[in-house]
C-alpha cells in the first residue's frame, strides 16, 4: 500500500512545463501543435502554433482525477494529463506501454495526434495542446475525455474547460474603401460583431471632415447586441459639392458601454459622377510565397470573392491551389503561415428567396437535431410565401495536421426542415440521419419546432422530437426562452435529449439560465448557473453544476470596477472509478479609460479541491490554490493601434511544484507613418519566462504592406519563432520569410428583381428629366425586407408591396408621394426654407403692439392654388420650412387681428440660390368720418333744447373675431 500511495502522490504533484506563442496576423489557417516533449535536455520544445491565435498555458492544472484548462480568453492552452493510478500500476507490473486516445468535445480540438503510446517508466503525464473554440460558453463546461488503456485495464480522465467572461466587440468591413460622389449622400454597410459571451450596447461614431455630414442607422430594433451576434449598420456621408477628387480618411469609432473605443480608418475615394457606378462583389486574387533560412521555398495561389452580387444577393467563395505540396512538407507549412490552406473550394449564395452553399460549409439545425453541423457537401434552402424548406448532405470534415481540410470518406450527415411562418409564429418539421465515426456519434431524429417572437430579442422556442441513438430511443424536449430589454436580459434553456453527447447533443439533461440587469444609473450585474447530466461509454456518468456572479460599477468617464465570483462542481463515475472536482474562485477587475488608452486589470484567487476513488485507492483528496494577475492596455491612434499585455500566475498547495509563469506581449497593428501614406506596418514581440530563474523564450514578427492604386497590395513579413516547426533535412528552421501579392477589384452590381429609381426632381414636375440625378442611400421597404439605392439611385425589389422609408430621405428633399408603383421612378423634390418678416408702417406702429402680429397667418400659394402655411418663430417673424421648387405668392391673412389692417403680397421664386427674407408691410386702414347738419327751426312752446353737435366721428366697434370678409 505504501507503493500505491507514493505513486498517487507523484501523479498529483507532477510539474508542468508551459509554453506560449502568439502570432499577430490572422490569416485563417490553423496549424496544429505536435511533438511536445517534457524530457528535452536543451532547446525549446517543438510546437506548431496557429497564425493569429494567442496561446495561453498559465491556467492549466492537473491531478490524477480531472483536468481543468482555463484559457484566460485565449484559444490555445497546453495541459498535462496525469496517468490514472490503475493505468500506471498495470503498466509497471506488466512492463508494457500505456495507450491513450483523446475524445474531444464540442468546444475543444486536439492540436496533434489523438492517439499513441506512453512509456510510464519515463513519462508520468501526457502533454496535450488544446484549441478551445471562441464560442465556448463562459464558466465551466465539458471539453473532452482522455481514455487510457493497458491490456484490459481502461480508465478515462475528463478535461474541463474554464472560460472567463470576455468582451469583444469588433467592426468589420466588406471593404475599407468607399467610392463617393461630391454633392450627394454616399452610403456603405459595416458590421458590428459581438464576439464576447455577454450582451453589449455598442455605438458607432463617425468623425467626418469639416463641411461633411454623417449619419448612422442600425438594423437592430434595440440598442443591445447579444453575445455571438452581429448587426449591420449603414453609414451615410454627405460630401460637399466643392470637394475635389481624391482620397480622404474618415475615422470610425466603436464605443462600448464601458466607454472604451476602437477606431478604424475608412478610406473615402471621392470621384466624379462619370467615374462612380454601382459596386458589386469584391474579387481578391492572391499569390503567396515563402521560404526558410536554408532556402526551402513554396508557392500558392488563391481567389476569393465576397460582397453584393446584386442588391438582394450576397456571394462568398474561395478556391486555393498549392501544387503537389502536402500538409507535412515545408511548402505546406509555409503556405499555411501566409494564409493559403489546402481545402476544398467553397461557395455560398444568399438571397431572401434562397440560400445555397457548397464545398466546405456549415449549417445550424434544431437543438434536438444536431444544432451545429460542419462538413464537406451542400446545403440548400428556399423561402416562398411564408414557406421555408431546407436540406443538407454533408460528409464529416477532418483537419489534417492543422493545414488541410479534407473529407474522411466515412460517415454521412443528411437531413432537412420544412416550416411555415405566419403572424410571427414559425412552425416546422425536421428530420436528420447523422453518422460521424470520427467522433463516435450517431443520430436519427424526427421532430417539430415552434418559434414565437424574434430570436435574440424576445422569443420562445420549443422542440419535440423522437431520437434514436444506437440502441437507445426516446422522446426529447427542448425549451429556450430569450427576453431582452433596455435594463435587463434573460436567457433560459431546458433540454432533455436521449442519447446525450453520443447523439450530437451537449448533454442528456441540461438546464442553463443567465441574466443581466442595470442597477441604478451606474451599476450592472450578470449572473447565471447551469446543470448538466450526461452518460457515455468513454466517461460513464457525468455531472456538471455551477454558478457565477459578476456585479460591476461604472466610474463615469474613467471606466468601471467589478467583482467576479464563481463556483463549479464536476464529477464522473465509470466502473469503480469516481472523480470529482470542486472549485471556488473570486477576484476583482478594474477598467480605466484615460487619454485615449484603455487599461484592464484583473486579479483572481481560486481554491480547487479534487477527489478520486477506485478499486485500488478508496479515496484520495487534494487541495490547490492558484493566483492570477493580468494587465492589458490598448491605445487607439489615428495611425494605428498599440496593445500591451502582461500576465502572471503562481501555484501552491498540491501544485506547489509547478513553477510560476510570466508572459509579456507587445503588438503594433496597422500603423501608418502618415495618415495619407499608402504604407502599413505591423510588429509583434513576445517573451515568456517559466519560474523565477527558469527558461525564457521570445518570438518576434514584422510585416510591411505597400498599397498601390487599383486595389494592389504587397506584403513582406519575417518571423523568428522557436515554437514554429518547419523541418528540412532533419533540422528545425526558426526563421521564416513570406511575401503576399493581392489584387482586389469590384464586380458590377447586378439586378435580379423589379428595378426602380429614386431621383432628385430639380423642377418639381414629377418626371425624371435629363439633368435629374439619382439619390443614393434611400431605403425602400420590400415587404419584410429592405432595399437601398446605390450611387445612381437604383434599387430592386421582388415584392409587390413597396414603401418609401421617409427617415432615409436627406435633408432638403421631400417625397412627392408616399405611394410607390412598382418600376416607376420615385421623385424627391428639392425644397428650400423661406423666412417672412411682418412690419408695421412707421406712422401706424404706435396703434398696434408687436405681439399682436403673431395672430397673423402667413402663407405661400403656388400656381395651382396649393397653399403652404408658415409657423411663427418670434413676434412678426414666420418660417416656411420646406417649399418645393416653383413660383409662389407670399401673403398674409390679418383676419385674426382685432385692428383693421391691410397687407401687401410678393412673388417669390424657389430654386437655385437660397432666397432672402421676404418683407411684408402692414398698414392700418383709413377711418371714415360722417358729418351731420344742424336743425333750422326751434321747437315751439318749449324750452330751448341742448345744442346739437356739428359733427360726430363714427368709428365702428371692433369685433371679437372678425370674419375674413372685408369690413366697411
Amino acid at each position: 500500500m505504501s507503493v500505491v500511495r507514493t505513486l498517487v502522490t507523484i501523479a498529483l504533484c507532477g510539474a508542468s512545463s508551459v509554453l506560449s506563442a502568439e502570432s499577430p496576423r490572422t490569416v485563417g489557417a490553423p496549424v496544429w501543435m505536435t511533438g511536445m516533449s517534457t524530457k528535452r535536455a536543451s532547446g525549446a520544445p517543438t510546437v506548431r502554433v496557429p497564425v493569429g491565435v494567442p496561446v495561453f498555458t498559465g491556467r492549466a492544472y492537473t491531478d490524477s482525477g480531472a483536468v481543468v484548462a482555463s484559457t484566460n480568453g485565449s484559444e490555445i492552452t497546453v495541459v498535462r494529463v496525469p496517468l490514472p493510478t490503475a493505468i500506471r500500476w498495470e503498466a509497471l507490473m506488466s512492463r508494457r506501454p500505456a495507450e491513450y486516445r483523446v475524445l474531444p468535445g464540442r468546444y475543444m480540438q486536439v492540436l496533434g495526434g489523438t492517439s499513441g503510446r506512453i512509456d510510464v517508466a519515463r513519462d508520468s503525464v501526457l502533454v496535450l495542446a488544446l484549441r478551445v473554440s471562441r464560442k465556448a460558453p463562459a464558466g465551466r463546461s465539458f471539453g473532452g475525455t482522455v481514455e487510457f488503456s493497458v491490456g484490459t485495464v481502461k480508465s478515462a480522465v475528463p478535461v474541463e474547460l474554464a472560460v472567463p467572461v470576455s468582451r469583444r466587440v469588433e467592426l468589420s468591413f466588406s471593404s475599407r474603401s468607399l467610392v463617393a460622389s461630391p454633392g450627394k449622400w454616399n452610403s456603405m454597410i459595416v458590421r458590428v460583431k459581438n464576439d464576447g459571451n455577454i450582451d453589449e450596447q455598442p455605438k458607432l461614431k463617425v468623425t467626418a471632415p469639416a463641411g461633411w455630414r454623417s449619419d448612422v442607422r442600425s438594423a437592430l430594433p434595440t440598442s443591445t447586441l447579444g453575445a455571438w451576434t452581429s448587426v449591420d449598420m449603414t453609414i451615410r456621408l454627405w460630401v460637399p459639392s466643392h470637394t475635389g477628387s481624391g482620397l480622404h480618411l474618415v475615422p470610425l469609432s466603436l464605443v462600448d458601454a464601458d466607454g472604451s473605443s476602437k477606431t478604424e480608418q475608412l478610406q473615402v475615394d471621392v470621384l466624379s459622377d462619370e467615374a462612380t457606378g454601382a459596386q458589386g462583389a469584391l474579387v481578391t486574387a492572391s499569390m503567396v510565397g515563402g521560404r526558410t533560412s536554408d532556402m526551402a521555398t513554396a508557392m500558392g495561389y488563391a481567389v476569393a470573392v465576397g460582397g453584393q452580387l446584386s442588391d438582394s444577393t450576397t456571394i462568398m467563395g474561395r478556391v486555393m491551389y498549392s501544387g503537389a505540396s502536402t500538409e507535412r512538407s515545408p511548402a505546406g507549412v509555409l503556405l499555411a503561415r501566409s494564409g493559403v490552406m489546402s481545402a476544398p473550394p467553397s461557395l455560398e449564395l444568399r438571397n431572401p428567396a434562397y440560400q445555397v452553399s457548397a464545398g466546405a460549409t456549415s449549417g445550424v439545425m434544431p437543438e434536438l437535431g444536431g444544432q451545429f453541423l460542419a462538413g464537406i457537401g451542400g446545403i440548400a434552402g428556399v423561402t416562398r410565401g411564408g414557406w421555408q424548406v431546407r436540406a443538407f448532405s454533408l460528409s464529416p470534415m477532418l483537419l489534417t495536421n492543422g493545414l488541410s481540410l479534407r473529407t474522411t470518406n466515412a460517415g454521412r450527415m443528411q437531413g432537412g426542415e420544412v416550416g411555415y411562418l405566419a403572424k410571427g409564429v414559425r412552425t416546422s418539421l425536421f428530420g436528420a440521419s447523422l453518422d460521424d465515426p470520427l467522433t463516435y456519434r450517431t443520430l436519427n431524429v424526427l421532430g417539430m419546432r415552434t418559434i414565437v417572437g424574434t430570436p435574440g430579442v424576445q422569443s420562445l422556442q420549443t422542440e419535440l422530437g423522437y431520437r434514436s441513438v444506437g440502441d437507445l430511443r426516446g422522446v426529447g424536449v427542448s425549451t429556450v426562452l430569450q427576453r431582452s430589454g433596455r435594463a435587463s436580459n434573460l436567457d433560459l434553456r431546458l433540454v432533455h435529449a436521449p442519447g446525450g453527447s453520443r447523439g450530437f447533443a451537449r448533454a442528456t439533461n441540461e438546464m442553463q439560465v443567465s441574466g443581466s440587469r442595470i442597477l441604478g444609473t451606474r451599476g450592472y450585474a450578470t449572473v447565471g448557473g447551469w446543470l448538466q447530466n450526461d452518460e457515455n461509454a468513454q466517461m460513464g456518468a457525468v455531472r456538471n453544476v455551477g454558478w457565477y456572479a459578476t456585479p460591476a460599477l461604472n466610474l463615469s468617464r474613467f471606466g468601471s470596477i467589478g467583482i467576479d465570483t464563481r463556483a463549479v462542481r464536476f464529477g464522473t463515475s465509470t466502473g469503480g472509478t469516481r472523480l470529482q472536482n470542486d472549485e471556488l474562485a473570486g477576484g476583482g477587475l478594474l477598467t480605466l479609460n484615460a487619454l485615449g488608452t484603455s487599461v484592464l486589470m484583473r486579479s483572481m484567487l481560486a481554491r480547487v479541491d479534487r477527489s478520486v476513488a477506485d478499486s485500488l485507492v478508496p479515496l484520495v483528496t487534494s487541495r490547490q490554490w492558484r493566483v492570477d494577475h493580468s494587465v492589458s492596455a490598448l491605445r487607439a491612434l489615428p495611425r494605428g493601434t498599440v496593445h500591451a499585455n502582461w500576465s502572471y500566475q503562481q501555484f501552491s498547495g498540491a501544485a506547489g511544484l509547478m513553477p510560476s509563469q510570466q508572459t509579456f506581449v507587445l503588438r503594433v497593428d496597422r500603423m501608418r507613418p502618415r495618415l495619407s501614406a499608402p504604407f502599413l506596418l505591423e510588429a509583434d514581440v513576445q517573451r515568456m519566462q517559466v519560474g523565477q530563474q527558469g527558461m525564457s523564450f521570445w518570438s518576434a514578427r514584422a510585416a510591411a504592406t505597400l498599397e498601390w492604386p487599383g486595389g494592389m497590395a504587397l506584403t513582406f513579413s519575417a518571423e523568428r519563432n522557436p515554437f514554429l516547426s518547419v523541418l528540412r533535412n532533419g533540422r528545425q528552421q526558426q526563421l521564416v520569410y513570406t511575401m503576399r501579392l493581392d489584387r482586389t477589384s469590384a464586380m458590377p452590381r447586378l439586378f435580379s428583381a423589379t428595378r426602380g429609381r429614386v431621383f432628385r426632381d430639380e423642377n418639381s414636375n414629377g418626371i425624371q428629366d435629363r439633368g435629374d440625378a439619382g439619390v443614393a442611400g434611400i431605403v425602400i421597404k420590400c415587404g419584410a425586407l429592405r432595399s437601398m439605392t446605390d450611387t445612381k439611385g437604383r434599387y430592386s425589389c421582388n415584392n409587390s408591396s413597396q414603401e418609401l422609408d421617409t427617415r432615409s430621405i436627406p435633408a432638403g428633399m421631400v417625397a412627392s408621394t408616399g405611394e410607390i408603383t412598382s418600376g416607376k421612378p420615385i421623385a424627391l423634390r428639392v425644397v428650400q426654407p423661406l423666412r417672412v418678416a411682418l412690419s408695421l408702417r412707421s406712422s401706424d406702429g404706435s396703434a398696434l403692439p408687436g405681439e399682436a402680429l403673431a395672430q397673423a397667418l402667413v402663407f405661400a400659394r403656388d400656381s395651382s392654388g396649393a397653399q403652404w402655411n408658415a409657423r411663427a418663430t418670434t413676434a412678426g417673424e414666420f418660417l416656411l420650412d420646406a417649399l418645393p421648387v416653383g413660383r409662389y405668392t407670399v401673403g398674409v391673412d390679418v383676419s385674426g387681428i382685432d385692428e383693421p389692417l391691410t397687407a401687401s403680397e410678393q412673388i417669390v421664386q424657389i430654386g437655385g440660390a437660397a432666397p432672402g427674407v421676404v418683407q411684408l408691410e402692414l398698414k392700418a386702414r383709413p377711418m371714415r368720418i360722417r358729418t351731420f347738419a344742424a336743425s333750422k327751426s326751434p321747437l315751439p312752446d318749449a324750452a330751448a333744447p341742448a345744442p346739437r353737435p356739428q359733427a360726430r366721428a363714427r368709428v365702428p366697434a371692433p369685433a371679437k373675431r372678425p370674419s375674413s370678409r372685408s369690413r366697411r
